[in-house]
């Protein structure tokens, strides 16, 4: 007599750390943001303050500069936005009303110079107002579902969690992920007046994968792994290949 079987694993596809702000990574900015002190070459500061348009790309030099107060970037973009209105989108998302933002469309603004060093305080610099354009990234990642691929072809439940590594670059994240697997069986009891006994057992999931950026904060994401080193008599699709897909929204966000 089969056992039944009920399958959860350390894998798959969901929920990464949102990007932390690293010396290996490039980030956008999805708003515009002033606040940027120009630094001379030999890091000096300067009177210059920047107002950065959204879509500008930025790396870190010092994430804890001026006694841990500011951030160290250099711009290897700069946004499409053109001064004024990048003026009025950063005067907008201060809460300065339509009016008041139109009327300092006509100011002189600076725009960041590639290349070179700003600081800007990290009070300024919110994590909501930037994402991930590309570089190293990890975190934790849970499959809704397994749809197994080998016959009998079947959904099966996911609810996985487990941790992944992979590199973001533009909207695409290509991801491995590894962990174990736990079997939870319910084995057949030498008594049949008493009903059957849990037991677990434990194996190895690998998967790969890739996470898409479609329309922001949408995602769609699709995960192939193995549930390994596992019996087939306890588990009819062990060694077997799954695959997981799923659309929503912050799978790769905190």
């Amino acid at each position: 007599m089969r056992r039944r079987v009920f399958t959860w694993s350390l894998t798959a596809m969901a929920l990464h750390a949102s990007a932390a702000l690293t010396q290996t990574q490039t980030f956008r900015l999805n708003i515009a943001v002033g606040g940027f002190i120009l630094y001379s070459p030999a890091g000096v500061k300067t009177d210059t303050v920047a107002v950065a348009p959204m879509g500008s790309r930025f790396s870190i030099i010092d994430n804890n500069a001026d006694d841990g107060t500011t951030i160290a970037v250099r711009f290897s973009s700069i946004g499409s936005d053109s001064p004024s209105r990048t003026f009025a989108a950063f005067l907008h998302s201060r809460g300065v009303s339509s009016a008041d933002s139109a009327a300092a469309t006509g100011r002189s603004v600076q725009l960041p110079i590639t290349n070179r060093q700003y600081r800007v305080p990290k009070s300024i610099l919110s994590d909501k107002f930037y994402e991930l354009f590309s570089g190293r990234d990890a975190g934790v990642l849970a499959v809704p579902f397994k749809f197994q691929l080998s016959e009998p072809r079947k959904v099966t439940a996911g609810g996985s969690l487990g941790a992944y590594i992979g590199y973001h670059i533009a909207s695409f994240t290509p991801v491995v992920s590894a962990g174990l697997a736990f079997v939870s069986t319910a084995a057949p009891s030498l008594n049949n007046n008493q009903p059957p006994s849990p037991d677990t057992k434990v194996g190895f999931t690998g998967a790969f994968g890739l996470i898409v950026d479609w329309l922001s904060p949408v995602q769609i994401g699709a995960i192939v792994g193995w549930d390994l080193g596992l019996s087939k008599d306890d588990y009819a699709y062990a060694n077997k290949p799954w695959l997981s897909i799923s659309i929503g929204t912050g799978f790769t966000r905190h």
